[in-house]
């Protein structure tokens, strides 16, 4: 948690020589607006960008394997992500309230799509999937009112009216 509470920070440039980017090294930090993350980077930590309510956009470097629950937990500036082929599991609360996220892209090598992934992303009306749908049913517990999931040659609206709800982990 380097930066953690360091809500004057605007911009971040993360070195190449980074790996992975440590559990709530960011969170908090309200004003973080930008951030550069180097193809070297291959995970994500716990909250590492928890409640950055002024990250707008996020480019996810190309290797990036892993993304920890709660990653960008309350990033509630973010309208789109698209997440590298490389990634191959979305941990639970990793977009919780991102309220602007309208659009996201997710790889057919994701594994799996924990079902409390997206919870609070009231914008949210598109899901790109590369896999097909069959693929997506297998990987996916996703409940989401009014969501189309774009798979390979197919579209397919979520109607569900409730959400699924466990325990509230935390960041601390």
């Amino acid at each position: 948690s380097a930066f953690r509470d360091c809500t004057s920070l605007t911009s971040v440039i993360i070195p190449n020589s980074v790996t992975s980017i440590a559990d709530s090294a960011f969170n908090n930090c309200d004003s973080l607006t930008s951030i550069t993350i180097p193809d070297s980077v291959t995970s994500i930590g716990h909250c590492t960008f928890r409640l950055c309510k002024s990250l707008t956009s996020i480019s996810l470097p190309s290797k990036l394997e892993s993304i920890a629950f709660g990653a960008f937990w309350g990033c509630e500036g973010l309208t789109d992500v698209v997440l590298p082929e490389s990634v191959t599991f979305l941990s639970g609360y990793t977009f919780r309230n991102c309220k602007s996220l309208k659009t996201i892209t997710i790889p057919a090598g994701v594994e799996k799509v924990q079902n409390n992934t997206f919870t609070g992303c009231t914008a949210l009306t598109d899901i790109y999937y590369s896999g097909t749908l069959e693929q997506w049913y297998n990987i996916s517990s996703f409940e989401h009112e009014n969501v189309t999931v774009h798979c390979a040659g197919i579209d397919h609206t979520h109607e569900f009216t409730e959400w699924t709800f466990v325990e509230e982990p935390t960041c601390d």
